[in-house]
């Protein structure tokens, strides 16, 4: 099984994903590959098995991927910041690979208060450690559930 991570910003999505992955299924074949070095720094030292970077990097492997996994944006041109292409985007959607996309942990609410935009966390650095790790952990759920039509090497 050739699994796919796909992270920006600082990789920490992808880092938590690739730690759970291969605490249950040590087997798998995990490629990290980061929208920058920071991401696939970050996915690489949490034991993916290899990693490239950027826009190409994406493309080729998305073509060879049998499961792909990030956040929604990896399908949507210009998210992330602008760090995911249209080429990105496109390469992600049009695969033949199953797609495992996760909510963004970090979400921002804006509160209107005496007419002015004011702008907090929903969420304390603590729960968003254990959503994250929810978020990674379903996808593992989602995997095991394939685990049987695949053979690991």
């Amino acid at each position: 099984m050739n699994i796919l991570v796909i992270d920006g910003m600082g990789g920490g999505i992808g880092k938590s994903i690739i730690e759970h992955i291969k605490s249950e299924i040590p087997n798998a074949i995990v490629t990290a590959v980061g929208t920058n070095s920071i991401a696939t720094s970050a996915m690489l030292k949490a034991g993916a098995n290899n990693g490239a970077t950027g826009e190409n990097a994406v493309i080729f492997n998305c073509a060879k991927a049998d499961f792909i996994i990030g956040v929604t944006g990896i399908i949507f041109a210009n998210a992330m910041h602008g760090e995911i292409s249209p080429a990105m985007a496109a390469a992600v959607s049009s695969s033949s690979a199953h797609k495992i996309l996760l909510l963004p942990y970090a979400m921002k609410v804006f509160r209107v208060s005496e007419g002015r935009k004011t702008n907090s966390n929903l969420r304390t650095g603590r729960e968003l450690s254990t959503q994250r790790a929810l978020a990674a952990g379903s996808s593992i759920i989602f995997l095991r559930s394939f685990y049987g039509h695949y053979r690991f090497n």
